[in-house]
């Protein structure tokens, strides 16, 4: 059976180490908080096998590592895995960032260019 988007589970995981990687970075920093979110992903990735959700988790891969090439960190902060800004603590901003998540997993590569 041929699943067109990737799986909640992965788009979930996918949001969850996003939160968790801008929460280390105001704690630890940027390349501490990359690091992190890389070798979650990167786990998740060697033991998935559906196609959609190796695209979404290659997808957030490449985002982490386009993190660690912004000139200037103050000027790139607030942008997340999901493409929207928001604050930490905000439950709000959360559920934003999650949809964003969703949304960008669920929409083919063909159409993100």
């Amino acid at each position: 059976m041929h699943h067109p988007h990737a799986t909640d589970e992965v788009i979930d995981l996918i949001a969850s180490i996003e939160i968790q990687r801008q929460e280390m970075e105001s704690r630890s920093g940027l390349e501490q908080s990359r690091s992190f979110a890389l070798s979650r992903l990167q786990e998740a990735l060697a033991s998935e096998q559906l196609p959609e959700n190796t695209e979404a988790l290659n997808q957030a891969i490449r985002r982490v590592q386009a993190l660690g090439k912004r000139p200037n960190p103050q000027q790139g902060q607030g942008k997340t895995l999901a493409g929207s800004s928001a604050k930490a603590g905000n439950h709000g901003a959360v559920r934003l960032r999650t949809r964003a998540a969703r949304a960008a997993a669920r929409t083919p590569a063909a159409h993100r260019r």
